[in-house]
């Protein structure tokens, strides 16, 4: 991977974060969905990590999908 695309998450704007943070865990659910089933990916450590990642993060409603977010 590029230094330019590993700087892609910094260049978020501060005002923008939570936005971003928010579309990233929208993109993460359906990954985590989909994938569960499949024994081969299930068992892959790093996707035990993003399912852990997801679980510790986000908060997935009927309506939304959210990431959690320090109060500052």
């Amino acid at each position: 991977m590029s230094k330019k695309e590993k700087s892609l998450f910094a260049m978020v704007k501060p005002s923008n974060s939570s936005q971003t943070l928010d579309q990233l865990a929208s993109d993460t659910y359906p990954l985590t969905q989909h994938f569960s089933s499949i024994t081969a990916i299930h068992d892959m450590s790093s996707f035990k990590l993003l399912i852990k990642l997801f679980e510790e993060q986000c908060i997935s409603t009927r309506e939304q999908i959210l990431c959690l977010q320090e109060q500052t």
